[in-house]
């Protein structure tokens, strides 16, 4: 479910907001996947991760909120890092 290069890219060098990265995000990955079977192929039990720190703009967000939205599944938070290396 990773963003196009091409789209972090553009992102990235302010090229488009957040709001435009999310409309394309949407349009170019998460409408071409089947909701249902997302959460079958990764389980109840998975947890989503990106490595933007907690409660800043990722992709990771924008899976959430598109689970919540068309499964009424809350994929919540993490509000503290806990990171493995520097």
């Amino acid at each position: 479910m990773a963003p196009h290069m091409n789209l972090v890219a553009r992102y990235i060098n302010d090229v488009i907001d957040k709001l435009q990265f999310a409309k394309e995000y949407r349009e170019q990955v998460l409408n071409t996947l089947d909701p249902f079977q997302v959460i079958v192929d990764l389980g109840m039990d998975a947890i989503l991760l990106d490595n933007a720190p907690p409660g800043k703009f990722c992709h990771r967000q924008l899976v959430a909120e598109w689970l919540e939205e068309t499964l009424g599944i809350k994929v919540p938070e993490c509000k503290e890092s806990t990171w493995l290396w520097p």
